[in-house]
Parts: C-alpha cells; structure tokens; sequence
C-alpha cells in the first residue's frame, strides 16, 4: 500500500461503549462505492474504490455463490460480506486486516466498541492522505485457495454470531 489517496474527511464524535468517553475519528461520505476501510486491531486506514475494484468484486461472487451464504437475509448477507471482504485485502504494517464495518479505536481504552456516534455540529473536515489498499496476495492465489480462505473466514464468523 504505497500508493495515497488524498481524502477530505468528516469528523465524527463518537462515544465508546467499554470506557464512555468521547472521542473524534474520520468517515469518509463520498461517491457510491468508496470506502475508507479500518482496522480491525489498531486505527490503521485504508482507501477501497469497490466500484472499479475487481478483487471486490470477485469476493461478492465467490461469497454470493457459498450455498450457507445464499440461504441468510440479505442483511445478514450484506453484513457478513463487509466483514469478511478485508481477508481478500493486503493487511497493514502490523499483519492485520481491514473491514468495510470495523469500528474505529477508542484512545482512551483502545477498544472497539462504539456506543454511539454524530457528526460535529457544524461540520468538521481533516484532510488526510490514505493508503489505497492492495490485493498483491489474494492475486496470487488459485480460486479454490481464494474460496478455501473465504469459507474458513465465513465459518469463523458463523460461529460468533
């Protein structure tokens, strides 16, 4: 992840649900499509333009094909695709992964667990330069491999909920 995106951000003011305290973080309200990605462990960013993105959207094939995938909701569907999308993505520096859904870090207690969150009133902007994020990895990998690491994922996360 070289490569930046030089994104203007919406600060967001959000509350944690493990210590309570508040704290800011940013969201990118963009195009359809654009996600600012987060870690799963730490605040690391990432940039994702899934409309042009083929490793998005061979994910969204290969998860819409899982026959345990096919019989949820398309909630259910939709929620378990944006957790799992990240594992088809190079992780960060540290060796871990991004999520379309994953929570932003509380500097207080450095845990994920928002409790709630609203945009500053007025409007606060930050520009930040962000990673746009890589598949070099998922790229290499056979379909079976790329549906293997899919499902094992996929089973981890059924079993959680």
């Amino acid at each position: 992840m070289n490569i930046k995106m030089n994104l203007k951000c919406t600060i967001y003011k959000y509350r944690c649900g493990n210590c309570h305290e508040s704290f800011e973080s940013p969201v990118h309200t963009g195009s359809y499509g654009q996600f600012l990605l987060k870690n799963y462990d730490s605040n690391n960013l990432a940039w994702l333009d899934a409309v042009s993105d083929l490793t998005f959207q061979e994910v969204g094939t290969i998860i819409r094909l899982n026959p345990r995938i096919a019989i949820l909701g398309k909630n259910k569907q939709s929620k378990l695709f944006q957790k799992i999308v990240g594992y088809a993505y190079d992780p960060d520096v540290t060796g871990n992964h991004f999520g379309i859904d994953a929570e932003p870090e509380c500097p207080h207690c450095k845990k994920h667990n928002v409790l709630s969150y609203q945009e500053i009133v007025p409007p606060k902007y930050k520009n930040l330069d962000i990673p746009i994020i890589t598949s070099k990895n998922w790229a290499l990998l056979s379909i079976n491999k790329k549906q293997q690491l899919l499902d094992e994922k996929l089973s981890d996360l059924l079993k959680k909920n």
